[in-house]
């Protein structure tokens, strides 16, 4: 009998062994597992809040062109945003949901065909040296495009607006 249960010590000492490393190996591939998870997930998020991050740099940018626009159009300034709208349209049509890049189409057309009418409400300017002259002229050949241009100037607000808003629900969206 005593032999019997030295023998069963015995077992229960390797299965006792059998079970804790058993035990070990399913902790450090649970941990394991847990760790490339969490890494995952880090990296996942890191990617969201990059995208985010270049998105929102995008529609600032876009908000920022659409007023420098209308500012040079309003002072008869020269065009000179040319080289920064053909950025944010690049990557507006690459990065932005097709809403968005839609919308923004439509208003950066808007703001062309503005622009066109509201240059044709003000005399013709010339440059003399540094100074610059106005030409007025009587009957006003100007006073035909007073009104489409007020008119168009009230839609691409209204589109302005629009697109301002599809990119807000989409920052929002996102966080």
């Amino acid at each position: 009998m005593s032999n019997i249960i030295d023998t069963m010590k015995d077992y229960v000492a390797v299965i006792a062994a059998i079970i804790a490393g058993i035990s070990a190996m399913i902790s450090a591939i649970i941990a394991w597992k847990l760790s490339a998870l969490s890494t995952e997930k880090a990296r996942e998020f890191s990617l969201k809040k990059e995208k985010y991050d270049e998105l929102k740099d995008i529609y600032t940018k876009s908000f920022s062109l659409f007023e420098n626009a209308i500012r040079q159009v309003l002072n008869f300034d020269e065009y000179t945003l040319a080289q920064e709208f053909s950025e944010i349209n690049a990557k507006i049509r690459l990065l932005a949901p097709e809403n968005i890049a839609e919308q923004y189409e439509l208003t950066c057309s808007i703001l062309e065909s503005w622009s066109s009418l509201y240059v044709k409400t003000s005399p013709k300017r010339i440059k003399i040296g540094d100074s610059k002259c106005v030409i007025l002229q009587s009957p006003d050949p100007t006073k035909e495009f007073i009104e489409p241009a007020k008119k168009e100037y009230e839609h691409l607000q209204k589109e302005m607006k629009n697109l301002f808003d599809l990119m807000r629900v989409d920052l929002q969206k996102r966080t």
